[in-house]
C-alpha cells in the first residue's frame, strides 16, 4: 500500500503565510518601540528673556503656542516646555540685528513636543506659524502686524490690537476678538468654523464660505471705509459681529 503524500501548499497560501509573519513581526517591533519611547518620556521647562525685541518670529512643528502681553519696556520672556522620549525636540533661538528674535522648534518622535509660553511687550511685530498645535493669544498689541497660523490646530485670540491682523487655520476652529479696529483683518480656515468680534465701526467686508453659512448682517458695511475684513472658509461657518 503506497503512503499518502502530504498535501501541497499552494503558492498563494505560502505567500499569505509569509506576509502574515512579516506583519506580525512589524507589529511586535512597533509596539516595542512605542513602549520604549513612552518609558523614556520626560518633561522639563526652560526660561529665557530677550530685551529690545522688535520682531518675533516663531516656527514650530509640533506644539502649542501661548502668547500674552508683557508690560511696556519689559523684556520678551520665552518659556519652552519640552517633552522628549527616544527623540528630543530641537529648539533654537536666534537674535538678529534689528531686534528680530526667531524661535524654531521641531520634533521627530511620537512622544516628543515643544510648547511655547511667550510674554510679549507692546509694539512687537508678531509672526507665529505652527504645524500641529493650538495658538492662544491674549492682549497682544503691535504697531504694525500680528500674524498667527497653524496647519492643524485651533486659534483663540482676544484683545488683539494691530494695524494688520492675519489669522489662518488648516484643520481647526478660529475665534478672535479685536480690541481696536484693524486697517486690514484677514482670516481663513480650510476645515473649521470662524467667529470674529470686531469694534462697532464701518468696514469693507469680503466673506465667503464654500460649504457653510456666512453671518455678518450686524456689521456696518461701507464700501468707502478705510478698514477691510477678508474672511474665507472652505468647510465651515463664518460669523462676524460687532462687539
Amino acid at each position: 500500500m503506497e503512503a499518502l503524500a502530504p498535501p501541497r501548499r499552494s503558492a498563494g497560501r505560502v505567500i499569505l503565510l509569509i506576509l502574515g509573519s512579516i506583519l506580525t513581526a512589524a507589529v511586535i517591533a512597533i509596539s516595542a518601540f512605542l513602549l520604549l519611547d513612552l518609558a523614556a518620556r520626560h518633561s522639563f521647562e526652560t526660561t529665557a528673556a530677550y530685551p529690545h525685541v522688535r520682531t518675533l518670529v516663531v516656527r514650530t512643528g509640533a506644539g502649542d503656542v501661548m502668547l500674552t502681553r508683557a508690560p511696556a519696556g519689559a523684556a520678551l520672556v520665552v518659556k519652552a516646555h519640552e517633552t522628549d522620549g527616544l527623540f528630543k525636540p530641537k529648539i533654537h533661538a536666534r537674535m538678529a540685528s534689528g531686534g528680530v528674535l526667531t524661535l524654531t522648534a521641531s520634533c521627530p518622535g511620537l512622544q516628543c513636543s515643544a510648547h511655547y509660553n511667550l510674554a510679549i511687550p507692546p509694539d512687537v511685530t508678531v509672526k507665529v506659524s505652527s504645524g500641529f498645535g493650538d495658538i492662544t493669544a491674549t492682549g497682544l498689541t503691535s504697531a504694525s502686524s500680528i500674524q498667527l497660523g497653524t496647519t492643524a490646530g485651533a486659534i483663540h485670540a482676544t484683545g488683539l490690537d494691530a494695524s494688520s491682523v492675519k489669522l489662518s487655520t488648516g484643520v481647526g476652529e478660529l475665534t478672535a476678538a479685536l480690541a481696536h479696529p484693524a486697517h486690514t483683518l484677514t482670516a481663513s480656515t480650510v476645515a473649521g468654523g470662524m467667529t470674529l468680534a470686531v469694534p462697532d465701526t464701518t468696514y469693507v467686508v469680503h466673506a465667503n464660505s464654500g460649504v457653510g453659512r456666512v453671518s455678518d448682517g450686524r456689521l456696518q458695511i461701507d464700501a468707502s471705509s478705510p478698514r477691510t475684513i477678508d474672511a474665507t472658509s472652505s468647510l465651515g461657518n463664518i460669523t462676524i459681529s460687532p462687539r
